[in-house]
């Protein structure tokens, strides 16, 4: 007896049905009722979907096999248990898996996603599914949050803190100034990202989260944890129920965090928690606008911008940032061995530091190591110890950059 394709268009059910009379010869053979892919039915059956996605060849209801309308690009028939058929999303064999909160479909939806660009609705409604199959698929593949083209914010809200596996990217085809991201109420950390993964292009928001709003996660390899271009605002200093803080990197593992902005969490902005053996490169970030609850030192020194509360790291590139407005120290560097070279290396890349607590906040704090913040700009000009910087150890702050800066402070 001829076989045919399990899907496709309504011409090759019309087919399956013809001359067969719809007598079943051998039913339960594997089929796939969204590709096609993986088995055939005869002539008289059809294949039911099953709730994991796979399915089965069953005899045709009533003696008649069921058709679909002639379905759109990317689509394909597919059958359900009771006889029923509809188009649905063509399997995602692609590296990207696309999310569109306006036009995209949920797990639940008649018409069930799965991540390709197109048609809209086989789009992930859902952020948190984007990511889950982009995981799911592995190293190389990419959740993305996606609009053609980018007009407006469009809003997110994430049902569970989220995991960014090791090898995969969480991005956007437009930047953070189109893309936003709620994190719901939680004490862990809303964004995780591994080791040799990414996270770019979105702006990240409280909804009650009061963990740290991005954390790096070394224990899956060695490879760099990569934050660039992400917006996290908090609700503002001493906000309840806000980010504790907004990048958290702690380990052996390389950080690379460049281009963003972190304001208005409770802590600090930016926490580096590494070992010696770590590289860091912080370039192009706007920390400002956070709060400073825990003590250190003896509970002499908070620090809201930028702290270095373990071991100095082997490797530091700190260039092009501005650390400004922050409660406590705009920097505070707790290690007492080693050194931390925050300077910009050439004035065209200097870090700015400014607008001090007015409750007795520095520029830059640091414990009995060597600090280089040299070709950086102050309020002052040259800066003053004492009053832009306390240095117990040795310190390297000239030459320094003019004009001396004058940021508008929070």
């Amino acid at each position: 007896m001829a076989t045919k394709p399990a899907v496709g268009m309504s011409a090759l059910f019309l087919a399956a049905a013809v001359g067969a009379g719809c007598t079943v010869t051998t039913s339960g053979a594997q089929c796939d009722p969204a590709t096609g892919a993986g088995g055939v039915c005869q002539s008289g059956q059809f294949c039911v979907a099953a709730e994991a996605g796979g399915g089965t060849c069953e005899p045709c209801p009533g003696g008649s096999c069921p058709q679909c309308n002639t379905c759109p690009a990317n689509t394909l028939c597919a059958f359900d248990a009771d006889g029923g058929a509809s188009c649905q999303c063509g399997s995602n064999a692609g590296s990207i898996f696309y999310a569109d909160a306006n036009e995209g479909s949920l797990g639940s939806d008649p018409v069930r996603p799965t991540g390709i660009r197109e048609p809209a609705n086989c789009r992930f409604k859902s952020l948190d599914d984007a990511l889950s199959a982009a995981n799911a698929r592995g190293p190389g593949s990419t959740a993305q949050a996606y609009q053609d083209p980018p007009l407006a914010l469009m809003r997110f809200a994430a049902a569970a803190p989220l995991v960014i596996a090791p090898g995969v990217t969480l991005t956007s085809n437009g930047g953070a100034t189109y893309y936003a991201v709620t994190a719901p109420s939680s004490t862990m950390p809303f964004l995780t990202v591994s080791a040799g993964s990414t996270l770019s292009g979105l702006q990240i928001t409280s909804g009650g989260a009061s963990g740290n709003a991005i954390q790096s996660d070394c224990s899956q390899g060695s490879g760099t944890v990569t934050i660039a271009g992400v917006v996290v605002r908090g609700s503002g200093p001493g906000t309840a129920s806000n980010f504790a803080t907004g990048v958290y990197h702690a380990g052996s593992c390389a950080l690379d965090l460049e281009a963003s902005t972190i304001e208005g969490v409770n802590e600090s902005g930016v926490i580096l928690s590494t070992t010696s053996t770590s590289n860091v490169t912080l370039r192009g970030n706007v920390i400002s606008d956070n709060a400073a609850t825990t003590t250190y030192l003896g509970a002499k020194r908070k620090g809201g911008g930028l702290l270095f509360n373990s071991e100095a790291p082997a490797s530091l590139v700190v260039q092009g940032n501005q650390v400004y407005g922050n409660k406590g120290d705009q920097i505070l560097v707790v290690p007492a061995s080693g050194s931390v070279n925050l300077g910009g290396g050439a004035c065209p890349s200097a870090n700015i530091i400014g607008c001090y607590d007015s409750s007795g906040g520095v520029g830059i704090f640091a414990n009995t190591l060597t600090v280089d913040a040299s070709n950086d700009r102050w309020p002052d000009s040259p800066p003053q110890a004492g009053s832009d910087f306390i240095i117990l150890g040795t310190s390297i702050v000239s030459p320094v950059c003019l004009p001396a800066t004058t940021l508008a402070c929070p």
